[in-house]
């Protein structure tokens, strides 16, 4: 395994045979659906927010500007998908979005007093694991300087903070901007990373619990052990979560055990006996 990244680690520490799936087939796309799903509503929204951390307002203390120019965001990116007929259900939806990014905007200004600045937005990072480069790219940086930490986001539309329990994500962000050489001055026991929620309400839109330099030696070692199980070509058995069910429905009548080779199930299970490939 020459490269990978973080989500696609957390992939795999979700279900083995959903990221084998994947890997083989890709993703279920559709692009004649006339309806975001929430990969792309998720990418609407980021979007919007990358337009922002870039623009006049990143540092404003104003949360209604914030709000607007998100929303004019959200429209600009839905015009260029859809030109001028954009489908009521995806209107809906940029709607949707904006309600979001308004609570956003408050939250931001929240944070921004506390002495949080944006320096970057959508940087790529890497750090190596053996023969492995492990790359990722954060969707923003911020430093403050009265606490002199250095806090790497990480955008989710989540509706539950719970998606993030496990996650690898954070502390090998904090890893990885360590080892960036732009940022020299952000050693690891001054860097923390975060998700941030844009939720449906006030309530679940808030800057997570962050991870911080501390927590990486764990994640480290749970990375090298997950990308050794992949080299070893073990990706069984599926996680009780049926993460399969969202791309491969169609495909998987009943549960996987049930439409799956006995013979390839047996040579997993060689596989993580540490045993020879049969």
């Amino acid at each position: 395994l020459e490269h990978t990244s973080p989500s696609s680690l957390g992939d795999y520490l979700t279900c083995p045979f959903t990221y084998y799936l994947k890997k083989t087939f890709g993703d279920s796309v559709d692009d004649r659906a006339e309806e975001l799903d929430p990969a792309r509503f998720g990418q609407l929204c980021h979007g919007a927010l990358e337009n922002w951390s870039k623009g006049a307002l990143r540092d404003s203390e104003d949360a209604d500007a914030i709000a607007a120019e998100l929303a004019a965001h959200v429209d600009g990116l839905l015009g260029r998908r859809f030109g001028t007929s954009v489908p009521a259900i995806v209107a809906l939806q940029g709607e949707s979005a904006k309600r979001r990014l308004a609570h956003f905007a408050a939250e931001q200004v929240r944070r921004h007093a506390e002495g949080w600045r944006i320096v970057a937005t959508e940087r790529d990072l890497t750090v190596k694991y053996g023969h492995t480069a492990v790359h990722g790219r954060c969707d923003r940086i911020d430093f403050n300087a009265e606490k002199g930490e250095w806090c790497v986001i990480d955008y989710k539309t989540w509706d539950s903070p719970d998606k993030a329990e496990g996650s690898l994500q954070l502390p090998l962000y904090c890893s990885m901007l360590d080892a960036d050489l732009g940022f020299a001055e952000a050693k690891r026991d001054r860097i923390i990373s975060v998700y941030c929620l844009i939720g449906k309400n006030r309530e679940t839109t808030f800057y997570g619990e962050p991870a911080n330099g501390a927590t990486v030696p764990e994640a480290e070692t749970r990375v090298k052990e997950l990308i050794g199980r992949i080299e070893r070509g073990i990706f069984w058995p599926p996680s009780p979560t049926r993460e399969w069910q969202w791309d491969f429905k169609d495909w998987i009548r009943g549960a996987p055990e049930d439409c799956v080779a006995k013979r390839w199930v047996d040579d997993q299970i060689h596989r993580a006996e540490g045993l020879s490939p049969s």
